[in-house]
């Protein structure tokens, strides 16, 4: 497990993100609300560590196996979208992050040729950029089938990490569904907790 996947688990009391076999299916099943997401940050010397974690609804319109070449269609873009770091959050380039580790995306509804569940790998990113659901919701439990949620990792190093001061998350433009993320960070300033929305998606660190 790596070690600021245990600090976020320790912090936050999330569970690890690494890929140690466990199902994601029921991650977070007592807490699990279409429209809400997790956003857990946390920083350790230069070290920034992302992690989300979101209702598949909110990603893709649906929490069960993909079986239509459309509903593939769907998760395969989903997860391009959320291995582009930038796309998803904006670090102020002031704090001079760049990525070094590629993006993690899990989720159960990603399959390999074999059909079990795996995670996917992203390009690097540095993230610079200052600036009808009850249905499926029917569908998916009347079939018997769980909650299932994409988890999302993105890892920096900042030389100035002290003018981290704030982190933008524009990823609601990306995914509609998303009515809240709950926030929970960690820096060297202290901790913050704050609910973002669509109107409101800036974390302020308080550097």
């Amino acid at each position: 497990m790596p070690i600021y996947t245990l600090i976020l688990a320790i912090c936050f009391s999330v569970n690890a993100f690494a890929g140690d076999g466990h199902d994601h299916e029921h991650r977070h099943h007592d807490a699990h609300e279409h429209g809400v997401g997790e956003f857990n940050l946390a920083t350790d010397g230069q070290k920034l560590i992302i992690e989300i974690e979101l209702p598949a609804h909110d990603v893709v319109g649906f929490e069960h196996e993909a079986r239509t070449k459309e509903q593939k269609s769907a998760v395969n873009a989903a997860v391009e979208k959320l291995k582009i770091a930038g796309q998803n959050v904006s670090i102020p380039s002031r704090a001079n992050c760049k990525a070094d580790a590629a993006a993690k995306v899990e989720s159960g509804l990603i399959k390999n040729d074999k059909g079990h569940e795996h995670h996917v790998d992203g390009h690097h990113d540095d993230g610079h950029h200052d600036h009808d659901h009850k249905g499926h919701h029917d569908e998916d439990h009347a079939s018997g089938e769980g909650h299932s949620e994409f988890s999302i990792q993105y890892s920096y190093k900042c030389s100035d990490i002290d003018k981290l001061t704030q982190v933008e998350v524009p990823m609601f433009k990306n995914f509609s569904r998303m009515k809240k993320l709950k926030v929970q960070a960690l820096t060297a300033s202290g901790s913050v907790s704050v609910v973002l929305t669509p109107k409101q998606s800036v974390i302020n660190l308080g550097q």
